[in-house]
């Protein structure tokens, strides 16, 4: 998994243009069943933090936040829009207002880490941008089973002041910081947006 969704969002070996801005999707007209239905309501949340936490122009397709789950050219009647699983329409609202008011989560600046001996079902990255503040690390974890993602401190986040981050979607503080490296449990099918304090 970390393979493939680093090659496609870094379009490895060849890259994308410098002034490139990626339109990003987990679903449209063309891509037949929807992400929850192939995937389930975990991995859709998981990948839904990506969409939302990456560099580019995320989409989110008519009923994504819904959790709807047709196929478009078959289902000729209207759609019926009622949330079909508790807390999904509410936890889209939230990664797009961080989106919107964290300037690192919008910028196109972002660094990939790669954890110490973690399952493949992780992936990770600190958003950043030119001014240095409020620099947000995303770990993502797909697997049906916790994982702790241990890593050096990346330069871009800088050096924590103690031994806790604060995780903006669970909004609260995570013990995080182990001997001057990441050492973060993250649940199954979670994603934690970590900084160094809360941002208002």
């Amino acid at each position: 998994l970390s393979y493939n969704l680093t090659d496609a969002l870094t379009n490895r070996p060849e890259g994308f243009h410098p002034d490139a801005v990626i339109f990003r999707f987990l679903n449209n007209n063309d891509t037949g069943d929807r992400f929850i239905t192939r995937y389930g309501e975990g991995v859709t949340r998981v990948a839904t933090a990506l969409l939302l936490t990456v560099p580019g122009v995320p989409s989110i397709y008519t009923g994504d936040e819904y959790g709807l789950a047709f196929e478009p050219y078959q289902q000729l009647e209207p759609l019926v829009f009622e949330e079909q699983f508790p807390g999904l329409r509410e936890y889209h609202k939230k990664l797009i207002a961080l989106r919107k008011s964290i300037p690192s989560l919008h910028s196109r600046l972002w660094t990939l880490i790669t954890p110490d001996a973690v399952p493949q079902t992780v992936f990770s990255y600190v958003r950043y941008d030119e001014s240095g503040e409020a620099p947000v690390l995303v770990l993502l974890n797909f697997s049906e089973e916790p994982a702790v993602f241990a890593f050096d401190i990346p330069a871009e986040f800088g050096e924590p002041a103690g031994d806790e981050l604060y995780d903006l979607l669970a909004e609260e503080t995570v013990p995080a910081v182990v001997t001057g490296r990441i050492q973060a449990s993250v649940p199954p099918q979670t994603a934690r947006l970590l900084t160094q304090e809360p941002i208002q």
